[in-house]
């Protein structure tokens, strides 16, 4: 451009440039001129020389979110060109993740955008962590690379604060990032004892093996005859908590 202007300006002429995108002309290159070499004209008069302002450009649009034949699409729009490259990730499988250049950046058309494409989230072995504590537990499944959620619920066969199950199973396969729950033992679990005291011996021991405990009988006397057989008291108390299968000691009136 600069060599044209200062020819037309040699000659005698006044240049007036004009600017325009063109892919086959570099940028500050003479694509033509006006009027064409040869006419002859007055001194003084203009002459309009268009120049190349290189390819022409367009603004990357944001596909990050869509679905990569989506994407294609709004990329295929502003003469763009998509490469694919798929890689793990939480996003449904065939969702853009990330795009390289990124949205609004403004680029020569035909530029090559690379989007970064979900395959789904990667599957790893989850870690048995039954049997340990649950701050134990929570470490090992973070560290493998998953999200922890907890329960608590009774337990007869894990102590207090120690895991007593979890889903999924460990050695079973689930995605990186995914949940694994875990259920932390609360203790053994107890029932009511139900209150015996006035009922019947053997009334009295029916109930307790129906509410799922051992009964032990100790005789003790009592002056009225009425109270013979009769439950004067029990330990634990009726309305209390105890375990399951543990034993219910019934002091039964016998008369002297």
């Amino acid at each position: 451009m600069e060599a044209a202007v200062a020819l037309i300006k040699e000659k005698g002429f006044e240049p007036v440039v004009e600017r325009s995108a063109n892919p086959d002309f570099e940028k500050g290159r003479v694509m033509s001129q006006n009027p064409a070499a040869g006419t002859r004209i007055q001194k003084g008069d203009r002459v309009t020389l268009l120049v190349s302002t290189g390819p022409p450009k367009t603004s990357v649009p944001d596909v990050v979110g869509r679905d990569y034949a989506d994407a294609v699409q709004a990329l295929d729009d502003v003469n763009l060109n998509a490469k694919k490259h798929e890689i793990f990730s939480q996003k449904p499988a065939g969702q853009v993740v990330a795009q390289d250049p990124p949205a609004g950046q403004q680029v020569v058309e035909g530029t090559e955008v690379v989007l970064d494409v979900s395959k789904g989230a990667k599957n790893v072995t989850v870690p048995s962590v039954v049997g340990v504590s649950e701050a134990e537990a929570r470490s090992t499944l973070e560290q493998a690379g998953f999200e922890v959620s907890s329960t608590s619920a009774p337990s007869d066969s894990a102590p207090e604060g120690v895991v007593s199950d979890q889903s999924p199973d460990g050695g079973t396969e689930a995605p990186k990032g995914s949940t694994v729950t875990i259920t932390v033992s609360s203790g053994p679990s107890t029932t009511t004892v139900p209150d015996e005291v006035g009922q019947e011996k053997q009334v009295a021991t029916d109930d307790l093996k129906a509410n799922g405990f051992k009964v032990k009988i100790v005789n003790v006397a009592v002056s009225d005859p009425g109270q013979e057989n009769i439950v004067q008291d029990q330990d634990p108390s009726g309305g209390g908590q105890a375990q399951p299968g543990s034993t219910v000691t019934i002091f039964v009136g016998k008369f002297a």
